[in-house]
Order: structure tokens, then C-alpha cells, then sequence
């Protein structure tokens, strides 16, 4: 690659990085030659501007691949053989003192295929620039694993944090209002996560700020305006059972919230939905008028097929965000009137 700057044809950013990385990297080889003989180095931070990269065969192409999985682990400084500090359905995540900012992902290829997964971290990538999700630093394969070193997210999944008995109705709110403009912007930029569920989600602290994780399954749905991504199932009927899911999923969260996670029987009781919400509210206080405008929202982003809140190409989450900016100015300045009028249930 020449030395040039190189802008993103989505977001426009200047990619002047790997440059920078370049040079330091020739400067401290230099240094290390004169003192002791040169060690294998770690991938540089180079390899996660993969936005200049315009399909999943160019990023794997940039990854680093090595020989064995005692070749990863020796350039991440991890240990397999000690327990992971987090597993998930399909990774283990394990601590490295040599990147004490960072963790590693670690993905066997027998449960998630290379393709499926460098989709994945592309969209992550896309979706770091914006401030939504982990920022990855590298990317190593070898025949059997890919391991993964990304920035770590201190804070709970927002599953964990959900079940914490001092939140109140706006503490929630003010939670799933961030959550609802961060999926926007995904969805701005063509991307559905695929996967979005509370524990997906961490609670960054001390900000409070919701990131999204585990962008194995996302998908880039919009070859018109990108060629980024040649997904097989970006079409239309595909895209719109897509946004229908992840709309549901939305609705799902935030029922989740105010139930401390209570979802039983989901299907049958949305339809439902205020009565259900009166009988399950968990050590929350909240006016019936509150509780009507939310139950209303939940059933909005649960109804299947969902044309109200989509575009052609695109999911529209406004409305909602609106409606739940609405409801939390009335909590931050209540008029006299409807504290007088509105009981707590």
C-alpha cells in the first residue's frame, strides 16, 4: 500500500494510521536489532482499518494469519489453558497483560465459519468508527481459531444491569432512549446487528453509555449505496424479515427492563401488554399514564411485520425516540397538574 491518505468511500474518514504505525514500527525494530535479536511482532493496530478494504476477501487478506494457535497465543500473551474470564455461545474471552487496554476473542472455526465471522468484524469496524461497539485492534487465523484483540468495554451487559433493585422507570428510560439512537445509527449506516439481545449490550462506565457487542451474525443490507459487503441475502424480502426481528427484539428489551427480566410466555401476552406490565413491574414506580404510553411503544415495536417503523431500505426508529424524549421531559419538569392527577402504581 502506498503511503498515501486513504478517505473511506462510507463514513469519509482519513485514514492516515497505518502510516504512523508504519513508521514507529521501523523505529523501535531498529532499536531492538541493537540490543537484542529481533522477536516476532505483535499485529499492528494497522489491521483494523478495514474500512479501506471493500469486500471480506481484502480484509482477510490484511489479517495476519499464522501456523498454529501457540503462535497467536504467544503474540496476544494469553493462555489457553487457564479459564477464560468470559464465555459465550460460541467464543471464549480471555485478559492480556501485553494489551491491558484490550481482550481477545477467541473463535473456534467449527462453530462459526471464517466468512460469517470477518462479516461480522467488518461491521464492527463500521460500527467502532461511530461509537458503537468495540474498537478492534487485530485480527489473527490460524487453520482452527481466530483470535480477535479488541478494545474492552468496562461496565455489565445491560442484562446485568436490568436486575440491579435501586434503578428507577427514568434510569431505564434514559437507558433504552441511548440504546434506540445508537440501533439508528447502525441502521443509517445499512447495518442490523442480527443479534441483539441484553447481553449483547454493555453498559459503559462510568458514562453510562450503551455499546453494542458481538456483531457475529450483523449484516450489511444495502449494496446500493456500498458495495462493502456482497451479502447473498440483502434482498428485500430478507431485509424487511430482518428489521422485523430486530424490532421485536427492541420491544423485547424494554420489557425485559421493567420486568427485571421476566419474559414468559412473550407472544401471547403482547397483546396484552399493560395488564401484563401492571401484574410484573419489579420495585418500579410508575403513573398510569407513563405505563400507558410505554406499553404502547412495546406493542409498536412488537407487532410483526412492521412496515410503520421501516422504510424500503431502511429502519426508522424516530417515532420512537421521540416519544420516549417526550416522556422523559414530563419526569424531569411534571406540571402540577399531573402530579396531582397521575398515582403511582
Amino acid at each position: 500500500m502506498s503511503n498515501t491518505i486513504t478517505t473511506s468511500p462510507i463514513t469519509g474518514i482519513l485514514s492516515t494510521r497505518m502510516d504512523l504505525t508504519r513508521s514507529a514500527s521501523k523505529t523501535d525494530q531498529n532499536h531492538t536489532q541493537a540490543v537484542s535479536p529481533p522477536k516476532k511482532e505483535a499485529p499492528a493496530e494497522a489491521y483494523s482499518e478495514t474500512l479501506m478494504f471493500n469486500s471480506e476477501k481484502s480484509f482477510l487478506e490484511r489479517c495476519l494469519t499464522v501456523n498454529s494457535e501457540e503462535e497467536a497465543t504467544d503474540i496476544l500473551g494469553i493462555d489457553l489453558t487457564t479459564q477464560a474470564c468470559a464465555n459465550g455461545g460460541m467464543c471464549s474471552i480471555y485478559k492480556t497483560e501485553k494489551y491491558p487496554q484490550h481482550i481477545v476473542r477467541v473463535v473456534p472455526l467449527n462453530m462459526l465459519s471464517l466468512r460469517t465471522l470477518s462479516r461480522g468484524q467488518l461491521c464492527q469496524t463500521i460500527a467502532s468508527q461511530n461509537n458503537l461497539a468495540p474498537k478492534i485492534k487485530s485480527f489473527i487465523k490460524t487453520k482452527t481459531h481466530c483470535f480477535i484483540l479488541m478494545e474492552h468495554i468496562q461496565g455489565p451487559t445491560l442484562k446485568e444491569w436490568e436486575m440491579n433493585k435501586e434503578l428507577t422507570f427514568k434510569d431505564y428510560l434514559e437507558t433504552f432512549l441511548d440504546l434506540t439512537k445508537k440501533m439508528q445509527t447502525l441502521y443509517n449506516l445499512n447495518i442490523v446487528h442480527g443479534d441483539l439481545a441484553s447481553d449483547n449490550m454493555i453498559l459503559r462506565t462510568p458514562e453510562k453509555e450503551v455499546i453494542l457487542i458481538d456483531f457475529d451474525f450483523s449484516l450489511h443490507l444495502d449494496k446500493s449505496t456500498s458495495p462493502f459487503i456482497e451479502d447473498p441475502r440483502a434482498s428485500a424480502q430478507t431485509r424487511q424479515e430482518t428489521y422485523d426481528d430486530e424490532i421485536i427484539n427492541l420491544g423485547k428489551i424494554l420489557l425485559s427492563f421493567l420486568t427485571k427480566g421476566e419474559l414468559a410466555l412473550f407472544t401471547t401476552i403482547i397483546y396484552e401488554i399493560q395488564t401484563y406490565l401492571t401484574e410484573n413491574l419489579k420495585d418500579i414506580r410508575v403513573s398510569h399514564k407513563h405505563l400507558q404510553q410505554i406499553a404502547t411503544i412495546i406493542k409498536r415495536l412488537c407487532k410483526y411485520n412492521n412496515r410503520e417503523l421501516t422504510y424500503p431500505k431502511k429502519l426508522n426508529l424516530e417515532p420512537i425516540i421521540q416519544e420516549l424524549e417526550f416522556i422523559l421531559a414530563e419526569l424531569e419538569n411534571p406540571s402540577s397538574d399531573q402530579q396531582k392527577s397521575e398515582e403511582p402504581l
